[in-house]
């Protein structure tokens, strides 16, 4: 239980980067986006170029890997493209808060925003008896206890939809 324990808090830490780096890349590509269409039209193909020179050489130090970093810049005049990372940007808006603040109780052993106030069981996971998952209670924000369990982050993360196991409690326990 330890080990696995273990595990989920590092798989937890990871999908808190990798969404806090895709939020980063989806706010600069919006930024960027609403800085083209503010451009007055004939000064818009100019924008787009120098941005995407900009963004080749910062690829340029890239040996070992992808980027497709220029390749996004260089969608930004696509309103369906721009639409779509909004869309998702505002989709992990309140899982990404909330997974930030677990990832606070878990690796710093503070409370967000509360200087001073201790968390309650820090990094202990407990087991979930119905879905067999680990799971944290948790201090937000506003000092509310909350719960977050991990089958929860990967599916909401993997856009899995899946029943509520709450509102079926009674008939799983049967």
């Amino acid at each position: 239980m330890m080990a696995l324990n273990g595990v989920s808090q590092m798989w937890l830490f990871a999908l808190y980067e990798f969404l806090r780096t895709w939020r980063q890349r989806a706010m600069q590509l919006l930024q960027l986006a609403d800085q083209y269409a503010k451009t007055k039209p004939a000064k818009q193909k100019a924008f787009l170029s120098k941005t995407l020179a900009d963004a080749k050489g910062k690829e340029k130090h890239i040996f070992s890997g992808s980027s497709f970093y220029s390749h996004h810049i260089s969608r930004i005049a696509d309103t369906d493209f721009v639409a779509s990372i909004k869309a998702y940007y505002d989709k992990t808006d309140g899982w990404f808060g909330f997974i930030e603040e677990l990832r606070m109780n878990l690796a710093k052993h503070e409370v967000p925003k509360k200087r001073g106030m201790v968390t309650e069981m820090p990094g202990y996971a407990r087991m979930g008896l119905v879905t067999g998952t680990l799971y944290w209670q948790f201090i937000d924000a506003q000092g509310g206890l909350q719960k977050l369990d991990r089958r929860e982050a990967a599916n909401f993360f993997l856009d899995i939809q899946v029943p509520d196991y709450d509102d079926d409690r009674d008939e799983l326990l049967e």
